[in-house]
């Protein structure tokens, strides 16, 4: 049983802090929802003082909208949202709230004040709220955003769920073959040396392998050390350039895949906006950055196809951001006027298709990789016990 904090609000106590012990974060929620009390937001405790601990200086975006909105649908006005919050928090996100009311008192838009106030704001939330501003939908547009941001968090803790214990495989598989060729083989077969000459070639370059560590080891740990921080970087560059399709580039099933990781985000944000009420041009706009290299021209070549008179699922068809199944579910959403909801379901049926891959991969994987790493200890073990048995016949 995990101990919970949250932010509750009632009409009698206002907003105040609540901690309750429970099994899951759904059943401490259920449990302070059934005491009367809005949960405005909620996390574990521990995690609470970590998170406080390490990101003091990161405002969390995703939280303050998920406030915002559930004071709001309580039937406070936004301001008086903002200043119970502004009493409730401390620190840089009290300070930032307290900007956005300045802001507001100034008599700018809300859309405006966030931007202002707090850094880094994600362009999807201010295009949300700058929208609802014409339609006087805050509320709707904030629990939109926040709902969008729980399945996009929620697709990403799947795939590093997923993708941890294969990482985590390899790297010990990779840690092991260091620690067998850098330590184990030089100091077995230097007991070798000499002492018998008829063994397999294999044996024979074990042995010479094991001087030259023991001669240059210095040298090739450095090497060791060098090449993987190249590698590091690399992949770093190639992330912060195209993404994750950028690091997989090399092997075409898992681009592929990333792919569709990608274009689930892209059509996920372009119909959660055009819900909000923003233009599909300005939607595919403020979209395009989440892909990455040719998908993002793509995006633009789209625009400038929709802006020559192609309706949007042509657009995206001609560029090659609609595989068939998709172009499918936007046509039929495009002649029914629900193009907003069915790019939703597009980028569900993309998650969908994703996880699904994910899961077969990983079954697959990780027994390969334990039975090549079994493979290859087996074998070292072999190799280095061969030269007994030629040192036990010359014995005889």
């Amino acid at each position: 049983m995990a101990s919970y904090r949250a932010k509750v609000f009632s009409e009698e106590t206002g907003l105040v802090r609540r901690q309750v012990d429970a099994t899951s974060r759904s059943e401490a929620q259920a449990s302070l929802q059934r005491a009367g009390f809005r949960v405005v937001s909620i996390a574990e405790s521990d995690r609470w003082r970590v998170s406080g601990a390490l990101f003091a200086k990161r405002l969390d975006h995703t939280r303050f909208a998920q406030e915002v909105y559930t004071l709001l649908d309580a039937g406070l006005s936004l301001t008086e949202a903002l200043q119970a919050l502004r009493r409730y928090d401390v620190g840089d996100e009290a300070e930032a709230i307290q900007r956005v009311l300045s802001a507001l008192r100034s008599g700018k838009r809300f859309s405006c004040a966030i931007e202002e106030a707090r850094p880094s704001v994600p362009p999807l939330l201010v295009g949300l709220v700058s929208a609802s501003e014409q339609t006087g939908n805050l509320s709707e547009a904030l629990g939109r955003y926040v709902a969008y941001r729980e399945k996009v968090d929620g697709v990403r803790k799947r795939l590093f769920t997923a993708l941890i214990y294969p990482a985590l495989l390899m790297s010990v598989g990779v840690l092991v073959v260091i620690f067998l060729l850098g330590f184990v083989v030089p100091r077995f077969a230097s007991a070798y040396e000499g002492v018998v000459q008829n063994v397999p070639l294999v044996s024979r370059l074990m042995i010479e392998w094991a001087a030259m560590v023991r001669e240059n080891g210095n040298w090739l740990l450095a090497g060791t050390f060098v090449g993987v921080f190249v590698m590091v970087s690399r992949a770093r560059r190639a992330l912060a350039r195209r993404g994750l399709a950028g690091v997989v580039a090399w092997q075409p099933t898992l681009r592929a895949r990333t792919r569709d990781y990608d274009l689930s985000r892209f059509y996920r944000t372009v119909g959660l906006q055009m819900l909000g009420g923003i233009p599909v041009v300005r939607a595919l706009e403020m979209a395009a950055d989440l892909l990455h290299g040719a998908d993002r021209d793509a995006v633009e070549m789209s625009v400038a196809d929709l802006r020559g008179g192609l309706s949007i699922t042509d657009a995206l068809t001609k560029r090659g951001l609609a595989p068939p199944v998709v172009s499918d579910l936007l046509r039929v959403g495009e002649q029914s006027g629900q193009l907003g909801p069915r790019m939703l379901r597009i980028a569900d049926f993309l998650d969908e298709s994703v996880s699904r891959w994910m899961e077969a991969f990983t079954r697959l994987f990780e027994p390969l990789v334990m039975l090549g790493l079994g493979i290859f200890v087996a074998g070292i073990v072999v190799l280095l016990y061969l030269p007994l048995f030629e040192l036990a016949e010359n014995i005889r």
